[in-house]
């Protein structure tokens, strides 16, 4: 029984990151409808554990459940980005000031080593978005870690679906992982360097993304988002 349960689970979960990845990565664009039978039916499973997975990605805020008209994967709200855009700005900022006055010599070290792993990563002849959005994240969690501030990541991550999905606009369709690369290498040196002011600007568009400016990201891709 214990070993039926725990393969029911392990089930959910694979369909969970499955329908998840296809939703961060645009594979599912927002607006479409989402059918619980045909995922059912390309798991090879039941609509109980589709049903399951789509509530838990409701409360991601990355579909929306209608009763009445179906599962909709949600679309893009601009107003939101720009408010957890100024949220992780604010806060970031904040921490890499401090890491730059007090240069912690251990931390700084561990974001040269991410950087590392960015830099390996951009040798290959084809990059997986999703394996250097990882990398990304990683190199903005130590800020936070290495600052003593966990807690502040989970926060924001809780409420960062609709950002993280911006930026994978970034990365697919404006190619910007060697310009990410190169803004981290900056943001470290400024850290370094203890030079606030071009931190804090650099940082502000480094969030905001490459991929023309947020108002052209809209205009571009106006379908993806609410009006």
């Amino acid at each position: 029984m214990e070993a039926t349960t725990k393969r029911r689970e392990f089930i959910k979960d694979r369909i969970y990151e499955d329908v998840r990845h296809d939703i961060i990565t645009f594979h599912y664009q927002p607006g479409e409808k989402l059918s619980e039978y045909s995922l059912a039916e390309k798991f090879g499973v039941s609509r109980s554990p589709v049903r399951s997975v789509l509530q838990k990605l409701e409360s991601e805020s990355l579909v929306v459940i209608d009763p009445q008209r179906g599962t909709f994967v949600t679309k893009l709200d601009y107003d939101y980005i720009r408010d957890i855009i100024y949220l992780r700005w604010c806060v970031e900022s904040t921490l890499m000031c401090q890491i730059a006055e007090q240069q912690p010599k251990a931390l700084l070290l561990e974001l040269w080593e991410c950087l590392e792993q960015q830099k390996q990563l951009l040798l290959c002849d084809s990059i997986d978005p999703e394996e250097f959005t990882e990398l990304d994240n990683a190199f903005h969690q130590t800020i936070y870690t290495g600052s003593h501030r966990e807690n502040l990541w989970e926060i924001i991550q809780a409420v960062n679906t609709s950002y993280l999905r911006f930026r994978m606009l970034d990365l697919v369709e404006g190619n910007s992982h060697r310009s990410i690369y190169q803004d981290h290498c900056k943001l470290v040196q400024y850290m370094e360097n203890n030079n606030a002011e071009e931190l804090r600007s650099l940082l502000h568009q480094h969030l905001n993304g490459n991929l023309q400016n947020n108002e052209g990201i809209k205009l571009e891709y106006k379908e993806y988002f609410t009006a």
